[in-house]
């Protein structure tokens, strides 16, 4: 093979291919595998289960950077293999390829220990329940340096110390130690999820962190591991097929956070990332929440191995079913399911002031009316709310902008706007094709500038099928000759010219909306405004539709469409109880 020179400086095709020196192999391995302190975390925790420890203590110091020490109370090793577990490829997992179909394991891959080995000083302590003592095993980058018995208790101990002090750029590349003690305490939050009947203690600089004791209950853990705040807001997920089962905790719409850090998966016991479970969620969710809000879901799914790729990458994190449609939809079904059997109206509560918190946006309540249709009555309604809203009970409108009445378990008040948008999304939203439309006597023109008729022109199409029928006049000119029925008594004109300046008012960064986006944009700038007067007919049609849309919990945005002071807190602020 020729030498290739580019140019001065820079990099050049060697003149032969060589096979790397087992160092350099290792070390690349490594790379691969342990990416900071939480990986080698990760690697010997799983190892310590998959011996079945019910005990794993980790110790920590330096965040890692020193001293990672993780204990156990499993199986234990003999002496043949402790001395082949550093090795490349070594493992007690699997032993054929039909192995690699029924993986059951959290490990198998035989990579962790010799990677581990190749960065640090390693020193392994282990016996099994036969043997009289105990053998410690010392390795310095990948060689074995000394082996003895010594005495200790059955189980096994791996001592990392000087992480990276071989690879000096890894170490350089690590993050500051709080940093890096997050992603270990991330680390350990998973295992206790997964392995509720585990004790995991954690000790950071000879200081306590976590000592979360073995429990049955996975609910339980929940509450140690994330708090009784968010236990307390949690419903039910459960699904069962024949070849998988998928069970949990998802948090009601009320209780929300800013990132996707309360979002745990686990198959098989295995925490992973997998874009089709994180798509489920989301979809479900989008309505119910703002669109910087996240839920928390604690999801665990138990399934035939066969079904389940976990040998895609290194670290075991990332995994593929065999049929990710099914495991989506399902997992889809089954957070419907558990949303539509609990009650999701936030409460108003003696120290709970979050309740309606964490719905806040950032929309702006302007330039909107009521369209005092009525058109929501559907058979196959998405959910079926737990409110009795139909029934002949008083109603109170309040500042022009809540609507105030009662069920059996306490006071409503609805935010008309928010529930007037959502009625209107759900009409528009209804199948792909909007039947009901209005025909204008005289159509509408609209003369827009360059830019705006570009931003209309990039929409029309989904207009179209939303029942807005429109066509070019001109350059920059439109005649709006159909909309859909439900804002028949819009200015229709004005109607398209707020969607086109709200779109604007973006920015650069998108012209053509995606359908949802366009409904919540529609339905907002539809919707009853603050401030409207509603009379007892239009106040009557408001809550009897709003009773029968699809999710009449929120708007489109993820603001509440109501919020409940039940009976008992009612009485306790009257001091009857």
């Amino acid at each position: 093979m020729k030498q290739i020179r580019i140019c001065s400086g820079c990099i050049q095709m060697a003149d032969k291919i060589i096979i790397l020196p087992p160092e350099i192999v290792n070390k690349i391995a490594a790379g691969e595998v342990v990416e900071r302190p939480a990986s080698v975390v990760k690697e010997l925790a799983e190892n310590s289960l998959d011996a079945g420890a019910t005990v794993v203590e980790v110790e920590i110091k330096d965040a890692g950077k020193n001293l990672i020490r993780v204990i156990d109370n499993g199986s234990g090793m003999s002496k043949e293999d402790v001395l082949l577990c550093t090795s490349a490829h070594a493992t007690s997992k699997i032993s054929s390829v039909e192995d690699l179909e029924r993986i059951s394991t959290l490990g198998f891959r035989g990579e962790a220990l010799s990677s581990i080995a190749s960065v640090s000083l390693l020193r392994i302590i282990t016996r099994t329940e036969k043997m009289d003592a105990a053998v410690e095993l010392e390795i310095e980058a990948g060689r074995i340096k000394s082996d003895k018995e010594i005495g200790n208790p059955k189980g096994t101990t791996v001592e990392v110390r000087n992480l990276f002090f071989n690879t000096p750029a890894r170490k350089k590349f690590l993050k500051s130690p709080a940093t890096e003690m997050g992603h270990i305490i991330h680390i350990m939050e998973q295992f206790a999820l997964a392995y509720p009947v585990v004790q995991f203690r954690l000790i950071h600089q000879e200081q306590e962190l976590l000592n979360l004791l073995p429990v049955e209950d996975k609910l339980a853990r929940v509450d140690e591991v994330l708090g009784g705040d968010l236990a307390e807001n949690l419903c039910v997920l459960s699904f069962e097929e024949r070849d998988f089962k998928i069970y949990g905790f998802l948090s009601k719409p009320n209780f929300s956070r800013l990132d996707r850090y309360g979002q745990f998966f686990f198959v098989n016991k295995r925490a992973i990332a997998n874009k089709s479970l994180t798509h489920a969620v989301f979809s479900v969710y989008q309505e119910l929440l703002p669109k910087e809000r996240f839920p928390v879901a604690i999801v665990y799914i138990d399934i035939n191995p066969r079904l389940v790729d976990v040998n895609v990458h290194p670290t075991k994190r990332e995994i593929r079913f065999q049929n990710e449609k099914l495991i989506h939809d399902s997992l889809y079904q089954a957070i419907r399911n558990c949303l539509l059997e609990n009650s999701l109206i936030p409460e108003i509560k003696e120290g709970a002031g979050n309740a309606a918190e964490s719905f806040k946006t950032g929309e702006q309540v302007t330039h909107y009316s009521y369209s005092g249709t009525s058109q929501l009555f559907q058979e196959d309604a998405f959910f079926s709310p737990e409110i009795s809203l139909l029934r002949k009970t008083p109603f109170l409108q309040v500042n022009n902008l809540y609507i105030l009445t009662s069920d059996e378990e306490g006071v409503l008040i609805i935010d008309q706007h928010a529930a007037s948008e959502r009625i209107i999304f759900d009409v528009l939203s209804r199948g792909k094709e909007t039947k009901e439309i209005q025909r204008l006597l005289i159509p509408e023109v609209i003369d827009l500038g360059l830019k705006e008729s570009q931003i209309l022109k990039e929409n029309l199409e989904e207009l179209r099928k939303l029942g807005f029928e429109l066509e070019e006049f001109g350059k920059t000119s439109f005649q709006i000759k159909t909309t859909p029925a439900i804002l028949s008594d819009k200015n229709p004109r004005q109607l398209i010219l707020d969607i086109v300046s709200e779109i604007q008012e973006g920015g650069n960064r998108v012209f053509k909306l995606e359908r949802e986006r366009l409904l919540a944009l529609i339905a907002c700038h539809s919707a009853v405004k603050a401030g409207d007067r509603l009379d007892d007919l239009q106040v009557a049609r408001l809550i009897g539709d709003l009773k029968n849309t699809k999710f009449p919990y929120t708007c489109p945005h993820g603001r509440p469409t109501m919020i409940r002071l039940g009976w008992e807190e009612l009485e306790k602020k009257f001091k009857r109880k």
